[in-house]
């Protein structure tokens, strides 16, 4: 801890964002509908189905697995970003932005803001995912669920050039002191007091960008890929559709995310009260953490819904089986 950077007294009370709040945990449910997207793809491939549940159950876990991996690299992303520059995250960096959780835990923080920053765009390509996959399923073509796997084999790489391009941020020496809001800028002036904690923060900025501009390239990739392989699977080697490449691999894979993401989702939950004293960023918050009750009313009638789609395709799982 550096005594250095411990805000006086009149500055300790800090803020929370409950629209971003809210949001996280809408981020928090999506991820909850992918995970229980991976289990109905496990409890297919070791059950017969009739074709049309098969394909919806394809469906489903082609739409959540591009979301469990979108909001991974958020996560991943944030994990180190945190490391890099604290405050960035927990005053927010945009001038309508607060904090996300009351503790100032590097890894609490970047699952709750990898989850925010990624929620939007992992919902509009897991949609995407999970449409091109149905009328492909329903047209008759075969699901080229091995192009899952190639998707996130690309993640690495993205998180490695976003890490790179950040490193030139840090060399800098021109950069100035960021300006955002009187909220954020009180404080900041404790908590970026020298060059490299300033040139840090708009590093964190540049990483984020990577982020934003790469990755949806790569979904983009990764649909062309899967519509034009389904497409042509008459023209490919079989073995590429065999149990190995369209079971085992993708649902390894899926298996993996999701039991991650619910690690993830409980530390986060259990731990985003806590503070730490391995640093000097804390803040005092009188508000209460927003609860990812009152964000699950929120959508009460749309997750109903997605929760009765869950209900009925289990029924018809566990039905088809007894017959």
């Amino acid at each position: 801890m550096d005594d250095n950077k411990v805000l006086p007294p009149y500055l300790q009370q800090g803020e929370l964002n409950e629209e971003m709040e809210n949001n996280m945990n809408i981020g928090v449910i999506a991820a909850c509908i992918a995970i229980l997207g991976v289990v109905a793809f496990s409890i297919k491939s070791f059950i017969d189905v009739p074709s049309i549940l098969s394909v919806l159950i394809n469906a489903w876990f082609a739409g959540g697995t591009v979301y469990l991996v979108a909001i991974s690299y958020g996560i991943v992303n944030d994990l180190i970003a945190c490391r890099k520059n604290l405050p960035y995250f927990i005053l927010g960096h945009q001038n309508y932005q607060r904090g996300l959780v009351k503790s100032n835990d590097p890894n609490v923080v970047a699952i709750a803001w990898g989850i925010y920053a990624t929620k939007d765009l992992a919902m509009i390509f897991s949609t995407i995912f999970t449409i091109v996959s149905l009328v492909t399923g329903l047209i008759g073509l075969p699901f080229a669920a091995f192009v899952l796997p190639l998707i996130v084999s690309t993640i690495p790489f993205v998180i490695l050039g976003a890490h790179l391009h950040a490193r030139k941020w840090e060399k800098l020496t021109q950069l100035t002191f960021p300006f955002i809001s009187e909220y954020q800028n009180n404080r900041l002036e404790y908590w970026l007091k020298e060059q490299k904690d300033i040139n840090t923060w708009y590093a964190n900025s540049a990483r984020n960008e990577y982020g934003y501009r790469i990755m949806p390239l790569i979904g983009l990739t990764g649909l062309v890929s899967f519509i034009t392989l389904s497409g042509i699977a008459k023209f490919l080697p079989s073995i590429l559709f065999g149990i190995v490449f369209t079971v085992f691999l993708p649902l390894g894979l899926g298996i993996l995310l999701a039991i991650s993401i619910i690690i993830a989702c409980l530390f986060l939950y259990i731990y985003r009260d806590k503070q730490v004293n391995s640093n000097s960023y804390k803040l005092n918050y009188t508000q209460s953490s927003h609860s990812f009750f009152k964000s699950f009313g929120k959508l009460g009638e749309y997750v109903q819904g997605i929760l009765f789609m869950v209900f009925i395709i289990f029924k018809a799982i566990i039905c088809c089986q007894l017959c």
